[in-house]
This record gives structure tokens, C-alpha cells and sequence, in this order.
């Protein structure tokens, strides 16, 4: 794990619900981001959908990566 990453989450809205996953590896949560988009096109009602790094230290926030990925599968 680089820079000291714990774990990795997806959040986002959907009917109005806040919900999260969590994930153990960047690869896990690229391939559950993707499957969620995949969704978007029966479910129109999700949005804020956004991944994040989540540190080991807790005193460093989580650092939003979504731009990085959609930079990476565009």
C-alpha cells in the first residue's frame, strides 16, 4: 500500500440516500466504481458518486481520487 493508504471508499447519493463501500484494494474499487456507472444506465437516480483514499494516520483527511481514475479509464 502506498503513502500509507488503508483502505479505499465509494460514495454517493442514490434516491437521495447517502451510501459508502469500502474496499481493500485499488483494483476492487476501480472494478465496483465501473460496475456502479454500468448501473447509471438503469438507475437514473445516482449521483455524487466520488473515490477516496483513506489514510492510515487519522489526523490526514481522505483524499477525493475520483479525477485521477476517470482520467486513468477515459
Amino acid at each position: 500500500m502506498k503513502r500509507g493508504v488503508l483502505n479505499y471508499s465509494i460514495t454517493w447519493k442514490e434516491d437521495g440516500e447517502k451510501r459508502e463501500e469500502l474496499y481493500f484494494t485499488k483494483f476492487e474499487t476501480v472494478a465496483a466504481y465501473i460496475d456502479i456507472l454500468r448501473e447509471c444506465r438503469t438507475k437514473t437516480n445516482i449521483s455524487s458518486l466520488r473515490i477516496w483514499e483513506v489514510y492510515r494516520n487519522i489526523s490526514k483527511p481522505a483524499e477525493d481520487i475520483t479525477g485521477r481514475i476517470n482520467r486513468f479509464l477515459a
